[in-house]
């Protein structure tokens, strides 16, 4: 029997383990990505392969439809996540036991292909978690798990991959595509109930587009400067700071831990329709770690910047996706959803352009595309909640 519109519910052990894993493994994808660009810094290389990762995040957006707008998931998409999942960890293990030109990109491409198909994956966990009780806290879990795994594929960079050779990081890469395939098979098992049987979108209140446009906006601008930070400023200290690959994602790995952190800590904070203050703490933590970056060029204090970085980041997309009432109203945009799904995609499709302003410009450019993106979303927030506090229509989404 359809449970009763708006009827809290407690996801099953299962299926909250599930999401968890899948939420790892996009931040396991993003965080070998970077260690996988650090070993081409030299600046035309780098649009090159966010290229070749972007394609690999895309091909897993499609087939698009039922996924992104049926009323129930579909088993169809679970084989299809599953199927690449397992071609990808194949395609990554036979890499590094074969040497040939262009090896590289298609890593990047399987590796961008399995992190694009477990963040999909993830967020259709989420949706279907909905609506959850404790919801405040199964946000912080996908919060500490995407930090924490990043920060374990740096970790692992820094304590076990040497700079002259990229066969064991290519055989722990493996590790992404692997855990795709487990979590979309066992999907499988679970079941999945929709309140009344019906995609929250049917009953979406009118005059809610916009903002959820606004928001969905906001969305991939905050994803689009996680990932430039996550995978491109590796290069950037590599040849601004002359940082080995092993102190590289040693610094990397601070940055990840830092954003878990700020994830899980931005709980506690009040929602911003009430009280903008959240935002300047995110901004400030956030501009204070550029600042650090741009200014100071020593290894310590390069630490220090990314994270302060880090917090900021983390903790402005929580404050987000708590002003969408997470997850109980994602679904009642398309856009917030689709946003989600194709962030990965999007945050390495930003590193083209700026991978070539990079070789025009220098590494500075990478910075300042972060804050352009961060300054972008944060602007985003601010008009939202303002249309918000005009309008006093509680339908912010």
């Amino acid at each position: 029997m359809a449970e009763a519109p708006g009827a809290a519910r407690t996801p099953g052990p299962a299926h909250v383990q599930l999401g968890a894993l899948a939420v790892i493994a996009v931040g396991l994808g993003l965080g070998f990505l970077g260690v996988l660009v650090y070993r081409h810094v030299s600046p035309a290389p780098l649009a090159g392969e966010a290229v070749a990762a972007a394609m690999g995040s895309i091909v897993a957006l499609l087939p698009g439809g039922r996924f992104s707008r049926g009323d129930v998931p579909g088993s169809g998409m679970r084989a299809y996540l599953a199927a690449w999942g397992i071609v990808a960890a194949f395609g990554l293990s036979a890499l590094a036991l074969v040497r040939f030109d262009g090896v590289e990109h298609v890593a990047l491409f399987l590796l961008g292909l399995a992190t694009g198909g477990s963040m999909r994956l993830a967020v259709w966990l989420a949706l279907a978690m909905q609506p959850p009780r404790r919801s405040r806290a199964l946000l912080g879990l996908c919060g500490a798990s995407f930090g924490l795994g990043g920060f374990a594929a740096n970790l692992v960079a820094a304590t076990a991959v040497s700079a002259s050779s990229s066969r064991s990081l290519l055989l722990c890469a493996v590790s992404v595509p692997a855990l795709l395939a487990f979590t979309a098979h066992r999907a499988g098992r679970l079941r999945f109930e929709l309140p009344a049987g019906r995609a929250p979108w049917h009953d979406a209140p009118r005059g809610t587009g916009t903002r959820s446009a606004v928001l969905a906006t906001s969305l991939l601008l905050q994803t689009s400067a996680c990932g430039l930070t996550a995978v491109w400023l590796m290069a950037y200290l590599s040849r601004g700071l002359g940082l080995s690959l092993s102190s590289g994602a040693a610094v990397l790995a601070g940055f990840w831990l830092a954003l878990a952190v700020g994830w899980t800590t931005a709980g506690r904070f009040p929602r911003i329709r009430e009280n903008m203050a959240p935002l300047g703490v995110s901004a400030g933590l956030g501009s204070a770690g550029i600042l650090i970056l741009f200014s100071i060029a020593w290894p310590p204090v390069a630490m220090l910047g990314v994270t302060l970085l880090g917090l900021g980041m983390g903790v402005l997309f929580p404050l987000a996706l708590r002003l969408a009432n997470w997850p109980s109203r994602l679904w009642r945009c398309r856009w917030i959803a689709l946003s989600l799904q194709a962030s990965p995609a999007a945050a390495l499709l930003v590193g083209w352009p700026v991978g070539m302003l990079v070789a025009l410009s220098g590494t500075d450019t990478l910075l300042l595309a972060v804050i352009g993106c961060f300054a972008g979303a944060l602007a985003a927030l601010v008009l939202l909640v303002g249309d918000y506090r005009v309008t006093g229509d509680p339908a912010v989404t």
